[in-house]
């Protein structure tokens, strides 16, 4: 469950691509050895668990296409994280390289 609920805020949120891909990797594993398990107690139970099995497979397919697409997503929402450049820093910087020893 933990796995199923960590994965929309992983890719759609913080757009870590790879990230996801590894989360929907562990969910379709543990996906397929659940049903495995229940067919092993009740062949009906596990055929339950099929179409979410199938789902999860195709959620995981997908999201390794869009990552191999998108190569530079996963630095891109780090980018996004860091504070924008200011004119204000332009300016500070400027001065620093015209004075390099004022402090």
């Amino acid at each position: 469950m933990a796995l199923n609920l960590a994965w929309p805020p992983i890719f759609f949120s913080g757009h870590k691509l790879g990230l996801a891909l590894a989360d929907s990797t562990a969910l379709l594993a543990a996906v397929g050895a659940t049903t495995q398990l229940f067919w092993d107690a009740e062949p009906a139970a596990g055929k339950l668990l099929l179409p979410y099995l199938a789902w999860t497979a195709y959620a995981t397919v997908l999201n390794a296409w869009i990552w191999n697409k998108n190569p530079k997503a996963d630095s891109a929402a780090s980018l996004k994280a860091q504070p924008k450049h200011t004119k204000l820093d332009e300016i500070q910087e400027e001065i620093q390289m015209q004075a390099p020893d004022a402090k």
